[in-house]
């Protein structure tokens, strides 16, 4: 006997998460796998905390490294306050001034 199709319905993402940056967010992108919404998630966080991104390629492929080796929340909010790592990442953040390879301070946001 066969079972009826599965129904998948889109929902609302306050049912999921209550915070787009916190860790319940997090936890659901990396079970998912997806780069492409994890790179949006550490684009949201840098904006959250006041920065930007300067480089997507770098930030696409630290995404992707994130997948790969399941870094928890935790580690990662710990990397995002290195600014090496935020360099290797793409971002900035106030506070990190000029980046080497980039034309520009970012301006302010209004």
């Amino acid at each position: 006997k066969q079972a009826p199709p599965r129904h998948a319905e889109w929902m609302p993402v306050d049912e999921i998460a209550t915070d787009p940056v916190g860790q319940r967010a997090f936890d659901v992108l990396l079970a998912s796998g997806c780069t492409k919404n994890l790179g949006c998630f550490l684009y949201l966080l840098a904006h959250r905390l006041g920065g930007d991104v300067l480089c997507w390629e770098k930030l696409r492929n630290v995404a992707a490294a994130v997948c790969a080796v399941k870094l928890t929340y935790q580690v990662l909010l710990q990397r995002v306050h290195d600014r090496d790592w935020r360099f290797s990442a793409g971002l900035w953040m106030p506070g990190d001034g000029r980046v080497a390879g980039a034309s520009a301070v970012p301006p302010p946001r209004q």
